[in-house]
């Protein structure tokens, strides 16, 4: 007889399931704790980065200010005020500013944890906005003044450290500089610019050689690059906007020739304003520049253009009168005094050697 051996199948089979099955839940524990882990670095990482966030240094430039810095480095006055512990807007040259850049400040813990898994950049792309001066003239006040350049008034004495509204004729005032609006859209002017020209933007079209455009607008390349300095005319892209000067529609004789009737006012004395006048405000508002051409007189109409020349050497220039004296004499430029030759050495025709007084002829269309 043939013993057949017997199984004890609950021994044998049982103890490898029970095995196997014990492994499964050893690996699911491991990898439930390893997320855990992952998850808390996470939020601890996150937490270390708000509460110690990258403190970054700015130097103080000339001619910045508290509001040209917060709107450079897209932060707010108060943030620079409060990181730097200061008591009011005032800055020093070489000055350092510590701030925390605004794609750290702005940052959540979902935008964090997305650059952390996708590595994206998170780095907000903004566009500074540019300053420039303008000098008060007679009639401004903040209102108009920051209407004129898209600000508000608080913006403008923010920008300008105004304690109160009072402004003064010939003060340099900071203020936005406006783009892109400075001139009409040419579109508008189709059937016609202003008699003295106008200046307009002008959107390219599609396959527009550069020749057609300057014959459209009777401009010459130097003067389409004069307007347009930061664009390069010879690849100009469909759809690019640039100012260009529309023709005039009227034109005007030139009072300023042989035929005209010129009216000889005679000679006056003649002298040149003082280094120190660099700036000072004019009777019409305006600041004198040595290097325009302008002059002053005693009873001349303001703004009236004459035409004065040097009897010596026969040198004459056109001046605009922007300026009172209260002597009878013309008081000239810098450039007009030494475009007419005055600043040059002259023999002397006296006997005792001493030079006659200087004279000028002054020319003009109207009576004075």
């Amino acid at each position: 007889m043939i013993k057949v051996p017997i199984f004890n199948t609950s021994q044998s089979w049982t103890r490898p399931a029970l095995l196997i099955f014990a492994g499964i839940l050893f690996g699911l524990f491991q990898v439930q704790v390893v997320a855990a882990q992952s998850q808390q670095s996470g939020g601890e990482q996150t937490t270390q980065l708000e509460q110690n966030p990258p403190y970054q240094q700015y130097e103080v430039k000339a001619g910045e200010t508290l509001y040209s810095i917060s709107k450079s480095l897209d932060v707010e006055i108060e943030e620079l005020r409060e990181w730097n512990e200061l008591s009011d807007n005032a800055l020093s040259l070489g000055q350092l500013l510590r701030y925390i850049p605004r794609e750290w400040s702005t940052l959540t813990r979902e935008t964090q944890s997305e650059a952390m898994e996708t590595g994206a950049s998170i780095i907000r792309s903004t566009d500074v906005e540019t300053t420039e001066f303008y000098i008060v003239k007679s009639g401004d006040n903040l209102i108009r003044i920051a209407g004129a350049h898209e600000m508000s008034v608080v913006d403008l004495k923010a920008l300008n450290e105004l304690e109160s509204d009072f402004i003064r004729v010939g003060q340099r005032l900071t203020v936005k500089k406006v783009v892109d609006s400075v001139a009409p859209v040419a579109v508008n002017f189709e059937q016609g610019s202003a008699p003295q020209g106008a200046f307009l933007i002008y959107t390219v079209p599609p396959k527009l050689p550069l020749d057609s455009l300057l014959r459209t607008f009777q401009m010459s390349r130097k003067e389409l690059a004069y307007l347009n300095p930061d664009v390069n005319i010879d690849r100009l892209d469909p759809g690019q906007k640039i100012t260009i000067l529309a023709p005039p529609s009227r034109k005007y004789a030139n009072p300023y020739t042989k035929s005209a009737s010129i009216i000889d006012v005679g000679q006056v004395a003649i002298s040149v304003y003082k280094e120190s006048d660099k700036a000072n405000t004019t009777t019409t508002g305006e600041l004198y520049n040595p290097e325009e051409l302008t002059a002053a007189h005693a009873s001349i109409r303001l703004g009236q253009v004459v035409y004065v020349e040097n009897p010596v050497n026969g040198r004459g220039i056109y001046v605009r009168i922007n300026d009172r004296t209260t002597e009878n004499v013309l008081q000239v430029s810098k450039q007009a005094y030494e475009l007419l030759g005055y600043n040059e050495p002259v023999l002397s025709s006296s006997i005792d050697g001493i030079a006659p007084p200087k004279t000028a002829r002054i020319f003009t269309l109207e009576e004075i």
